[in-house]
């Protein structure tokens, strides 16, 4: 406790004060007033969402995923000052998300840690909140591969998927495309006359050169076909730079995980588990197996090189030396994944040899 000394000399100097006319109590609100306007004035979690968008997420392929699951994360905060923030709010969400999608609570994590950080370099922020925010699950790399039998009934299973997305599914089976590309995937990227699909740099993952890929007759008469209601539907005007699947006229469509939640019951629950991604994997595989040149095959996926990069006049050699390869390999795919399983020839009385084959396509090979 306090002394009768010490209790004497406060008493004191609470009377100098009264007499002075100092008031401790109003002072104490006073001081609390002058935090609450300093902490007022600060950015809201909004505005630098906002910010962090048009200066850093706009430029990224994965931004609508990244403002996604941001905004699900701060949803709580969007109107709190971000200086109130802490590193315990992020990682209570996360933890939070792992119990039912360890997978993106792990992307979460991740987004919140460049949000952070670039809120804390610019000054929005006195330090770098989500600087050891923990991931909660431990990734383990897939080696899921589709066999030729799996893709032809997730193909099959396309057509009962609507008129945007078996569509959508049927080109990424035919091109082996990366799901964000194809789905973001604008007229103006199609070329009818040379049956081809063009992504420019912005829309490669490597950010390098622009990448093209061909596509079959069957992808060409239904892209005709669904150019032709997009003009009917939204008008000739501005339709280059119209997604072609869209239910809006002006947005890529949206519920992959919704989507691929109605194909696995439509696939069946025998049907082991395969993300869009597992598609590319398992297609190459059989391009392969079949005898495409593996570093073809490495061209039409868009992979990146595992050497240093080629200049740019390697890069355009290259680019026409292997135009009529790939072509071909995405031919005989296409002939490939559509073929009707052939059974065994069987008799009452005889049953067909052992050694009964499928026939043998070109893929790419001259003949």
């Amino acid at each position: 406790g306090i002394s009768l000394k010490d209790a004497r000399a406060a008493a004191l100097e609470l009377q100098i004060e009264a007499e002075r006319g100092f008031d401790r109590v109003l002072a104490a609100q006073e001081a609390e007033k002058e935090r609450e306007a300093k902490r007022n004035e600060q950015l809201p979690v909004r505005m630098v969402l906002q910010l962090y968008d048009d200066l850093h997420a706009s430029k990224l392929k994965t931004r609508y995923d990244t403002m996604r699951a941001l905004n699900e994360a701060l949803q709580p905060y969007l109107d709190a000052p971000l200086e109130s923030l802490t590193r315990a709010d992020l990682q209570a969400f996360v933890d939070i998300k792992a119990q039912t999608a360890p997978i993106q609570a792990n992307r979460t994590a991740a987004y919140l840690h460049k949000f952070s950080k670039f809120a804390w370099q610019r000054g929005y922020q006195s330090e770098h909140i989500a600087f050891g925010i923990e991931k909660p699950t431990k990734e383990k790399p897939r080696d899921r591969v589709l066999s030729l039998s799996e893709l032809k009934k997730i193909l099959q299973a396309s057509y009962e998927c609507g008129p945007i997305w078996g569509p959508l599914l049927r080109l990424l089976i035919f091109t082996a495309q990366r799901r964000e590309q194809i789905g973001e995937l604008t007229w103006g990227e199609v070329d009818f006359e040379k049956a081809t699909i063009t992504f420019g740099v912005e829309r490669t993952k490597n950010n390098e050169w622009n990448h093209f890929v061909h596509m079959p007759e069957i992808c060409i008469q239904e892209l005709r076909r669904m150019y032709q209601v997009s003009e009917e539907k939204w008008g000739e005007s501005g339709i280059r730079d119209r997604y072609i699947f869209t239910s809006t006229g002006t947005t890529p469509p949206s519920g992959y995980a919704k989507f691929k939640s109605r194909l696995d019951k439509l696939l069946g629950s025998d049907f082991e588990h395969w993300t869009f991604h597992d598609l590319r994997t398992g297609i190459a595989t059989v391009m392969c197996e079949r005898g495409a040149d593996e570093g073809v095959v490495d061209r039409i996926l868009n992979h990146a090189a595992s050497t240093s990069a080629a200049s740019a006049v390697a890069r355009i050699y290259n680019r026409s030396k292997h135009m009529e390869v790939r072509r071909k390999i995405i031919e005989d795919w296409a002939e490939i994944v559509t073929e009707i399983e052939l059974e065994r020839y069987t008799t009452p009385d005889k049953e067909a040899p052992n050694n009964a084959e499928f026939p043998k396509l070109s893929l790419g090979k001259n003949s």
